[in-house]
């Protein structure tokens, strides 16, 4: 997604050591109506920004069953968090957006 300024809409980058929560309800408007709904079906914030930050830009193939151990889902998602994905998408391919920009634009 771009944005009105023509530079990408990307999610904030926190440095080393920083706890500054990302501030979701302020960005929502400039998110792309995908990651929207995706944190709609996550219900969990951090793990959205874990996906973000870890598959941005990729086309992830969602499995139909709970994933065995090893799975880069098992790994970036809280089991609770994986099985609402998995009820949403199971089965289909999910692109998620790059997102690594936003934050200069809030």
């Amino acid at each position: 997604m771009w944005s009105s300024s023509g530079s990408p809409a990307t999610l904030p980058r926190h440095t080393a050591g920083s706890s500054a929560p990302v501030d979701w309800d302020s960005l929502l408007p400039l998110l792309p109506e995908s990651v929207r709904l995706l944190r709609q079906v996550l219900e969990d914030d951090a793990a959205l920004h874990r996906l973000l930050e870890h598959c941005g830009g990729l086309t992830l193939r969602i499995p139909r069953r709970f994933p065995s151990e090893g799975h880069l889902l098992r790994a970036l998602l809280p089991e609770p968090v994986l099985r609402r994905l998995l009820g949403a998408y199971g089965g289909t391919c999910l692109y998620i957006p790059r997102c690594a920009r936003l934050a200069r634009q809030v």
